[in-house]
């Protein structure tokens, strides 16, 4: 059995109570008391220290140029099936050679390669007002004032001008009105409890054309300062589906009194879908020095793709979400390379592709695991060092093994981190969870500012969160790979 620090000063403090008590002498009595304090400070220090890794060479202004790098204009929010996302491909697989990482045998160079959907916009899409005669009263601005959540299963040239209705809840969405082809207008208190799927999935059998949800981006109680952009991948949605359009209050309020003036909407959307795109993930690793340990495998991954460019001049940087947490796990990665100890086990660094499309990159990596899944931990890092003072919240997804996020726990306890213990949240982590391999997520859960728009740039990132969060993951491999 292996005591804790606790259970140790506690064994340490009767014995020398016990010692107190028999001599009765007050010098010795404050001997003792000296001897615990000093005792208890030693292992404070020993709990918060690096013993095999040299901390020293952390250097946070690093991964905060890698964010600078993968969230510029060159790389046009890194969206799976892009040329901006095979260059920050080539960018990062340039950076894992440099510091020395190891290709694994199995495969070309660093690249994991599989196959996923992907669409993409071939222009920026419209959302506008006319008059009876087809005159333009009003173009709104996209993604500001509205964004796709899905598209249309029967073309990839939406064009539809069609009129109005404003619903009062989702009961009304069968109602035998609908029986040409109008957009249907939801405010908040009709949407209820329904979900965007939901409420498509009652939409389809009817002839009506589009649903418009309104979003209260200002208000206090959401989640998101600006509309969501999505990857527009559809899978999820389905066999079947009709547009799904997201609009900011003031927009939808324009809508409803267009709609009460009897004004017609118009919505535009061009792109193409491809079914199997060819993409990759990057994998490199730091083999272990030890016979018996090296077969051990210690993961530290996070998505590099993002949700791509808005085909207006915009494009959404993702550098919160997730060039962080691309460039902490690069600077872990550098600082155990460039340390002169070696690992006892084996160190694996995933830049994973297609989260943003569902997950792609981590379920095929699982499906086909590069090291053996049965002798690995899993740590994912989505969204680290946010610029909002939050906690680091240290998540698994509920019926998960939590065996790794309660050592997170308490080596952010020893470091004097500010966390918390989070559940269900669903990231690259969730695919290795589900084959039971012992995971832990790491994030800073701040999505009121900018998250998924153009917004979300280099002012999201805090480098001394950031720098907390890379220093957790260092403490863990200090004390768990050599």
């Amino acid at each position: 059995m292996r005591w804790n620090v606790k259970g140790k000063a506690a064994l340490l403090i009767a014995a020398i109570m016990l010692i107190t008590m028999l001599s009765g002498c007050s010098t010795r009595e404050n001997e003792a008391a000296k001897q615990i304090e000093n005792y208890m400070k030693e292992q404070e220090q020993l709990a918060k220290s690096y013993i095999n890794i040299d901390i020293e060479k952390l250097d946070a202004q690093n991964a905060m140029n890698t964010i600078q790098e993968l969230a510029s204009e060159k790389y046009k929010g890194r969206k799976t099936g892009t040329v901006e996302n095979e260059m920050a491909l080539e960018y990062i697989e340039k950076q894992f050679r440099a510091m020395g990482l190891k290709k694994p045998e199995s495969l070309d160079d660093f690249r994991q390669c599989f196959y996923q959907p992907v669409t993409l916009l071939k222009d920026t899409p419209r959302l506008g007002l006319l008059e009876q005669d087809g005159k333009t009263i009003k173009d709104f601005e996209y993604p500001k004032n509205f964004a796709f959540r899905v598209l249309s299963d029967s073309t990839q040239d939406i064009s539809i001008n069609a009129p109005m209705h404003i619903m009062n809840s989702a009961a009304e969405i069968n109602d035998a009105r609908f029986s040409q082809q109008e957009v249907l207008l939801f405010p908040i208190e009709a949407q209820g409890r329904s979900s965007a799927f939901m409420l498509m999935r009652e939409m389809y059998h009817t002839k009506a054309a589009a649903i418009i949800l309104e979003v209260d981006v200002s208000s206090e109680n959401r989640k998101n300062s600006d509309l969501l952009v999505y990857s527009l991948n559809n899978r999820s949605w389905g066999p079947y589906y009709k547009p799904v359009i997201s609009v900011d209050t003031d927009t939808f309020l324009a809508l409803e009194q267009a709609a009460a003036e009897q004004k017609m909407i118009n919505i535009q959307c061009s792109y193409e879908e491809k079914e199997r795109y060819k993409t990759a993930n990057l994998v490199g690793y730091i083999p272990g020095s030890d016979k018996e340990l090296k077969d051990q495998y210690i993961i530290v991954g996070g998505h590099m793709d993002h949700v791509g460019d808005n085909m207006n001049g915009t494009y959404n940087a993702g550098a919160f979400d997730n060039a962080s947490g691309t460039a902490a796990m690069m600077e872990i990665a550098r600082v155990i390379s460039e340390s002169t100890n070696r690992p006892k086990k084996s160190l694996v660094f995933i830049a994973f592709n297609g989260e943003e499309h569902g997950l792609m990159g981590s379920e095929y990596y699982v499906s086909a695991p590069v090291f053996p899944l049965k002798n690995s931990v899993m740590i994912n890092l989505d969204m680290i060092g946010s610029s909002a003072i939050l906690p680091l919240s240290v998540a698994v997804n509920r019926g998960h093994v939590a065996d790794l996020r309660s050592e997170f726990l308490e080596l952010a306890k020893a470091l004097e981190i500010d966390a918390l213990e989070d559940n269900n949240i669903s990231s690259d982590h969730f695919y290795f969870g589900e084959k039971s391999v012992p995971t832990v997520m790491l994030t800073h859960m701040d999505v009121r500012n900018g998250y998924h728009s153009p917004n979300d740039t280099l002012e999201d990132v805090d480098q001394k969160r950031l720098s907390e969060a890379i220093e957790l993951v260092l403490h863990y491999i200090d004390k768990k790979a050599y």
